[in-house]
């Protein structure tokens, strides 16, 4: 079985739920922040989809008896190696609810220190993403105090996925090719599934911060 390539469609999840937002948000305009969020949501959303392509294609070359349609093993894996932190970083940032540009500027710098740091060994890349996330986190305690106060249980679960993800991906890179695949395949089945959770409350959140919006009479004539 296909099972490196098969649980990338649990990236649908993150991708429909950041879609959504953004389709529902450019109608109700008349809340602040909701044009910016709605296209953090649609730029979140690309960004999951473009690295599971880039996933996909790049994990082929792990089944000799899968065809191999374009390119080579070295662009796809450096793709795969650039888009998954960034990716990760884009994800925090956009949970986080930056509610500025800044969201567009830190995403695109780590995606340029995430793009120098392929020369790297990926231990310092695994590094980066640890401490870019923490460290935003730390900066967003706020909001991350509001998910727990208002939706503990969906945060809670969310954390759970996020750190069975962790796990995984940990044991995947300590096999070689015994259990790599298992390992590897629940790795991909949790971080997209924490995405999707981390992006609903996202939602959520907007949804429970927005003001009560109240059309003034018109005046009769």
């Amino acid at each position: 079985m296909y099972w490196l390539l098969f649980s990338h469609i649990m990236a649908l999840y993150p991708c429909v739920i950041c879609f959504k937002q953004f389709k529902s948000s450019r109608g109700d305009l008349h809340l602040p922040y909701t044009e910016l969020g709605a296209y953090q949501a649609c730029y979140t959303g690309m960004n999951i989809c473009a690295t599971a392509i880039f996933s996909v294609f790049y994990h082929t070359y792990d089944y000799n008896s899968f065809p191999k349609v374009l390119g080579n093993y070295d662009i796809w894996s450096a793709l795969d190696y650039w888009a998954s932190p960034n990716t990760i970083v884009t994800t925090i940032l956009y949970v986080s609810r930056i509610r500025s540009e800044l969201f567009y500027c830190i995403s695109y710098a780590s995606g340029v220190l995430f793009l120098i740091s392929i020369v790297a060994s990926s231990r310092f890349m695994d590094f980066m993403v640890v401490f870019t996330g923490g460290f935003i986190c730390l900066i967003r305690m706020k909001i991350l105090w509001m998910y727990i106060k208002n939706f503990l249980p969906l945060t809670a679960f969310g954390t759970i996925l996020l750190t069975g993800a962790g796990v995984c991906y940990a044991k995947a890179l300590s096999m070689e090719e015994t259990g790599y695949e298992v390992w590897h395949s629940l790795w991909h089945f949790l971080i997209f599934c924490s995405a999707g959770v981390f992006c609903h409350l996202r939602a959520k959140l907007d949804y429970l911060l927005a003001p009560a919006y109240s059309r003034a009479p018109a005046d009769s004539i």
